[in-house]
């Protein structure tokens, strides 16, 4: 990856891309900040996403992890969940992130479980009644 050549692209991009009526809304849409979501416009999301790659492509001289961004005009009022920190991490990745499952999740997975267990039983005394009346039939 050539930092190089990436901070040449940004700096084109800065001049393609408008912040004029750019917009975000963040929001939580569940049980908390897990389960948040992002709405907004087409310049909104290049806007955002210029800001991050401007942040990767900075030297720190101090060796700060922090990347500098600026997205707080793009995030409208009355949004839920704000941008506070970005940090570079060059280590190998952690693992996925995992969603923790929420009550709908485990009602939906009991829910199933009490279905195929219920024909379970249905198929078992199906089974019996249909093997009993051939006995009798015999």
């Amino acid at each position: 990856m050539d930092i190089a050549e990436i901070r040449l692209t940004v700096a084109k991009l800065e001049g393609l891309i408008e912040e004029d009526g750019a917009w975000l809304h963040t929001y939580q849409h569940g049980g908390g900040p897990d389960e948040s979501a992002m709405v907004g416009n087409r310049a909104g999301y290049l806007c955002m996403a210029l800001a991050i790659l401007k942040g990767a492509t900075t030297d720190n001289p101090n060796g700060s992890k922090h990347l500098p961004f600026d997205f707080d005009y793009l995030i409208n009022e009355g949004s839920d969940v704000r941008f506070d920190h970005l940090e570079l991490d060059e280590g190998p990745r952690k693992g996925a992130l995992q969603r923790s499952p929420n009550f709908r999740d485990r009602l939906l997975a009991g829910g199933c479980t009490l279905f195929l267990l219920a024909l379970a039983a249905l198929l078992i005394v199906g089974l019996v009644t249909t093997a009993k009346w051939l006995a009798h039939l015999l």
